[in-house]
């Protein structure tokens, strides 16, 4: 709960409805110019044309933040450019036609022109700085643009604008064109952003299928009392998610070290061994968690100090397990109800704050879509020669979570912290849910 902040809570669920947040009033106006009169980019392929290699590669780097790529051109496209450009000029994105003037009315256009008709894109962003922001090159780029709207091509062109205002009437001749310019490579960039955001988000809404609930699909468990802090005893929360089908470890409930130790034989080493009462829910906070405990004498010995840490207290048993831990969660919102989290737990979960949220049910397609939003996604693609982790796996968790918290409003949170993910599947292994 303490990640799901307002803003988090309420940025994850206007964008699970495709609505695109700005910072600004003015970004609001680029934002409305420039998807009132281009069509809605189809992806995040940006082609850059400049006459200034400075300021292409400062764009460059400007649509890298914002999560757009400007991916090198095929030698066959580049053939083409090359042919309309100086010799000496770069054809690769950024398509830097050099300070060549005379030849500024006429590769403007043809360049943006193959560019949006090529299909190796998805936006067109011409720069026009100092001279090329002439009359006579703003009329060949309007031109080569309303040829392009004939045409139906889907690319939309965003004139990056870096000239002095006595060009301004120039630029507005573009503008009541229906060409939007946006001066500096900063504001063009946060709008093709902007832009791209929306197009992926109308996307997501006309793909998404409505989810299909079996008829045999599993009724909902029904659920525990809780204790009198809120919070469902450990072993009545293990036995919900068992329930609900969420894989969680074998447990071993002991209330004294000669137990402790015999449940260890049972599993089998090495064992970890967890305090369990009622006051100590942050289990590691309070000292409360001992690992790779790999005999009955250690076993013991840290069973008694657990023992000892509140009166009434139990310890649990657990086969230690490996894998990368994640963090899968529930929280009630008191205006969107019902969300769902995941992201990479452990005790530093709190620190790293890499998570994301989504509005409960999700399905599994919305589920896959969070982890791999997380910062540090890549991991589950193997890192250093270790295993890739199927992610199927987390989010079928994640699904029954989300289910587990829309078929009971009285519970108010829900955290497995860690889940350990490996190649052959993940367990949860820690865990809390508390009621309202």
């Amino acid at each position: 709960a303490a990640l799901a902040t307002d803003d988090a809570v309420r940025d994850a669920a206007l964008r699970q409805a495709g609505v695109v947040r700005v910072r600004t009033g003015l970004q609001v106006l680029d934002a409305a110019r420039a998807l009132s009169s281009q069509p809605v980019p189809r992806g995040p392929r940006v082609a850059v044309v400049t006459n200034s290699g400075g300021t292409g590669v400062e764009l460059t780097d400007l649509l890298a933040d914002q999560g757009l790529v400007v991916p090198e051109l095929s030698e066959p496209l580049q053939k083409e450019l090359r042919a309309i450009m100086p010799a000496y000029a770069s054809a690769q994105n950024p398509v830097d036609m050099t300070p060549a003037w005379k030849l500024f009315a006429t590769v403007y256009p043809s360049a943006i022109e193959m560019l949006a008709r090529s299909g190796e894109v998805d936006v067109v962003v011409p720069v026009l700085l100092q001279r090329s922001a002439s009359a006579e090159v703003a009329l060949a780029v309007r031109d080569a643009v309303e040829r392009l709207r004939a045409d139906s091509v889907p690319v939309p062109v965003y004139v990056c604008w870096v000239a002095p205002r006595s060009a301004d009437q120039h630029a507005q001749v573009l503008h009541e064109a229906g060409v939007p310019c946006f001066t500096w490579p900063e504001r063009t960039a946060q709008v093709a952003g902007v832009a791209v955001r929306c197009g992926q988000g109308l996307r997501a809404e006309e793909e998404q299928a409505p989810r299909e609930v079996s008829g045999s699909a599993r009724p909902p468990a029904p659920l525990p009392a809780a204790a009198p802090n809120g919070f469902l005893p450990a072993q009545a929360a293990r036995d919900l998610l068992a329930a609900t089908g969420i894989p969680v470890i074998e447990t071993v409930r002991c209330r004294s070290a000669a137990s402790a130790a015999a449940a260890a034989e049972c599993l089998g080493y090495p064992v970890v061994a967890k305090v369990d009462h009622p006051d100590l829910i942050h289990k590691s906070d309070a000292g409360g968690v001992r690992l790779g405990l790999g005999s009955g004498t250690e076993v013991a010995e840290a069973a008694a100090e657990l023992l000892g840490l509140a009166a009434g207290a139990s310890v649990l048993v657990q086969r230690q397990h490996q894998g990368i831990e994640l963090l899968v969660g529930g929280v009630r919102d008191p205006d969107f109800g019902a969300m769902v989290m995941t992201g990479f737990g452990g005790i530093l979960v709190e620190t790293q704050r890499d998570v994301q949220l989504a509005v409960a049910p999700v399905d599994t397609g919305q589920a896959l879509a969070m982890l791999s939003s997380l910062r540090g996604a890549p991991i589950f693609g193997g890192l250093r020669g270790s295993p890739p982790i199927p992610l199927g796996f987390v989010a079928e968790i994640i699904v029954a979570v989300g289910d587990l918290m829309v078929a009971h409003p009285e519970l108010a949170e829900l955290d497995l912290n860690p889940v350990l993910a490996g190649p052959h599947g993940c367990v949860a292994v820690d865990w809390r849910i508390g009621t309202r």
